[in-house]
């Protein structure tokens, strides 16, 4: 039987326009799941990939910079995480998005993208464009977002991908079937939301925007940026004016982020809360419950250090006006005013009195028992192999590469690579594991009988749980890691 949804009649049509209007990056794409895990993919992005994307069969992301810093396209992601009235909010701020861009020249393209109330806003150009003047407009067209949404997220999310892993940046899910929603995508017209088959001929006829748009939004001042002199109280909406600027997906940042923010107070966890809503990833209750882990004296990091990520990321901290001369010369008081009142000072502790531990090992010198391990290195190289060999070792007690004794014990095995059925046990066989004591993590299962994915910030004490009344489990592997804990 023939399709009757349009983006799947239209599917060649859609990946042929996809592909020479917006496939910019092309060595690499991201990945969807039912689940709702994304990834990126290992393999280049091809236009059967396309294709099969707007068939419905399986979903898609497209990266926003190649690795030259090069785009095609520019996007504003308008998530729904937190609120109701939301929804209202993104719309009407994207309808204004859409008539500032029209004064400039250029026509966008509104997409419900979600079925839920989260929207794309979306422009292409007729040629590559520096992901630099890329990212300086689209953060200059939403610099009112605060007084409108939440949060708003920019394609591409940085000036240049020479930093990131891989130099990936960032990837946007295309319009089409929603991964884990029958939503498909529709866009808005001059009066509303348009019929599937309109939506599906916007998306063919979406004209090119003029590079000299760009223009428009003013290049960062050159002068040197005068050192700060920060209050005592916190500065609430330079701390939001600098989140903007920071992508929100990749995890050691998230958290990095929070800790900074944890630092100055408990009253900026909603901050951290808006700024990691942008993040496709998010989780309702994830900032709480991380929250609590925080230590407002071991993290290292403070105000400071965020002000950093953010400058890294493309801000320039407006000037502050420096401390009065008077209030400079008055000396600081050693006694608190209120000598009930609880006072905040550096918790140090002599070298001489922490007790050293003994380190274990489950392979001397390279695995540690009781800490993370990472095997890293660039695509292709085998890492998952090794993967496989390492459990297999340890699942019998057959010695290491270099001799050296093995303990057996049991394996817990997580991936997103292959299927467990038909590549993940068979290399296994092949390795020589004892099957018996090898245990997949297919993901969560919840009390209301539905399964999820597995994230580790949220579901570590689980797996804690289940380590502490299985002591025989000496090794837990998840392949890839980013998988589990964000890119």
């Amino acid at each position: 039987m023939l399709p009757d949804n349009p983006w799947q009649v239209h599917a060649a049509n859609l990946a042929k326009f996809t592909w020479d209007n917006f496939a910019i990056k092309r060595d690499r794409h991201g990945i969807y799941t039912s689940t709702g895990a994304a990834s990126w993919s290992f393999s280049e992005l091809t236009q059967r990939d396309l294709r099969s994307h707007f068939e419905g069969t399986v979903t898609l992301g497209i990266g926003s910079t190649n690795v030259d810093d090069q785009c095609l396209w520019l996007a504003w992601d308008l998530d729904n995480h937190v609120r109701d009235h939301a929804t209202n909010q993104n719309l009407q701020y994207a309808l204004l998005l859409r008539d500032r861009l029209a004064e400039l020249g250029s026509v966008v393209l509104i997409e419900h993208s979600d079925g839920k109330g989260g929207i794309h806003v979306w422009l292409r150009f007729p040629e590559p464009i520096p992901a630099e003047s890329a990212f300086r407009f689209a953060k200059w067209v939403v610099r009112d977002f605060a007084d409108h949404v939440s949060s708003i997220e920019c394609f591409p999310k940085q000036p240049t991908v020479q930093h990131t892993e891989s130099k990936c940046g960032n990837y946007l899910r295309l319009p089409g079937k929603h991964h884990k929603r029958g939503h498909w995508s529709v866009f808005y017209g001059e009066h509303g939301w348009l019929s599937l088959t309109e939506s599906v001929t916007a998306w063919l006829t979406l004209p090119a925007t003029d590079p000299a748009i760009l223009s428009h939004a003013p290049k960062p001042d050159p002068r040197p940026i005068p050192p700060a002199v920060f209050p005592a109280d916190v500065d609430e909406r330079r701390i939001a004016d600098a989140l903007h600027f920071i992508p929100s997906d990749d995890y050691e940042t998230w958290v990095k982020v929070g800790q900074c923010l944890h630092s100055a107070g408990d009253s900026l966890l909603p901050l951290w809360q808006s700024w990691s809503a942008s993040s496709e990833k998010f989780r309702e209750g994830e900032c709480e419950s991380k929250w609590k882990t925080f230590s407002r004296t071991s993290n290292g990091v403070g105000l400071g250090t965020l002000f950093e990520i953010a400058k890294q990321s493309g801000w320039q901290p407006p000037a502050r006006q420096p401390a009065s001369r008077d209030r400079a010369k008055q000396p600081v008081s050693q006694t608190p005013a209120n000598p009930n009142e609880k006072q905040t000072d550096l918790k140090l502790t002599p070298a001489s009195d922490v007790q050293e531990q003994p380190l274990h090992w489950l392979w001397q010198d390279r695995f540690l028992i009781g800490h993370v391990n990472i095997i890293a290195g660039d695509p292709g190289l085998g890492k998952s192999m090794i993967a496989v060999d390492v459990a297999a070792r340890v699942s019998t007690g057959c010695n290491w590469p270099d001799g050296s004794p093995c303990v057996a014990g049991a394996v817990i095995y997580s991936t997103t690579e292959d299927g467990y059925a038909d590549t993940v046990k068979p290399r296994l066989a092949a390795a020589g594991a004892d099957i018996s004591k090898i245990t997949f993590l297919e993901g969560m299962a919840y009390s209301d009988g539905s399964e999820g994915a597995v994230f580790l910030d949220e579901h570590l004490p689980y797996l804690d749980n289940h380590l502490a009344g299985n002591p025989d489990v000496r090794l837990v592997i998840f392949d890839t890691l980013q998988s589990f804990v964000g890119d």
